[in-house]
């Protein structure tokens, strides 16, 4: 952690400063990505769809009316939820069954 996080900052702030914005985000991206699979390289397909998801739903929300805007936003923020729960609350409840 010491080491890692210190050279992905480095790593976006100069590329912010060279104005490579696009490879800034991009870099922020992938170290997230290795950051995360270093703990468990099994649940990076699994951001990686949720990212897509959240992407995908932004895309809507933006390019809809103002009416179906509440809607799709209370459906995404729902269905992050709903994952997390998951993911985070199956295991407890299962060691409380045994």
């Amino acid at each position: 952690m010491f080491g890692f996080l210190p050279i992905v900052l480095a790593g976006y702030f100069i590329l912010n400063r060279l104005r490579l914005t696009l490879c800034a985000k991009v870099w922020l991206t992938l170290a997230s990505l290795v950051f995360y699979g270093y703990w468990n390289i099994k649940y990076v397909p699994l951001i990686l769809l949720s990212i897509f998801f959240n992407y995908v739903m932004g895309h809507f929300i933006h390019s809809t009316t103002a009416k179906r805007r509440r809607p799709l936003l209370i459906f995404s923020l729902s269905t992050n939820i709903l994952l997390l729960g998951y993911y985070k609350y199956t295991d407890l409840f299962y060691r409380k069954l045994e």
